[in-house]
């Protein structure tokens, strides 16, 4: 059964107020802030190719789920190095690797890239931008 783009909507929100959580603590998480800038994204993408009437492949590529928003409206154009660099963070934030070291830079770069993926989203869904 297809989701509401609302549900997809309710579902990024979440992910945007964890991050604005973890920014108003005094623990912030790196790895918490990656993981949760790209499901923003992702749900997001998900939520305009649902309101667009299609269906919503079960996938995490982020760059595949721009491809597929693109084709519908040339406007995802701006925020596609946005969503290149959030793609890689769906899976390994989560997980320890001694190779994949992230620095707060990382963080402050992945909530620019959600948020102006957020805001573009948003306005392709008739919703109002508000922080």
């Amino acid at each position: 059964m297809q989701s509401n783009y609302l549900d997809w909507v309710k579902k990024a929100e979440e992910d945007y107020l964890v991050i604005k959580a973890i920014i108003k603590s005094d623990y912030n998480p790196v790895s918490g802030i990656l993981f949760h800038a790209q499901q923003c994204a992702e749900k997001y993408l998900k939520a305009y190719l649902s309101f667009k009437g299609k269906e919503i492949a079960k996938i995490h590529d982020l760059v595949s789920l721009h491809q597929f928003c693109f084709e519908i409206d040339s406007t995802f154009s701006i925020i596609k190095n946005d969503l290149i660099y959030l793609d890689g963070f769906a899976v390994a934030p989560r997980y320890p690797d001694e190779f994949a070291e992230y620095e707060i830079s990382d963080a402050i770069t992945a909530i620019e890239c959600c948020n102006r993926s957020r805001e573009i989203c948003r306005r392709l869904l008739n919703l109002k931008i508000n922080s």
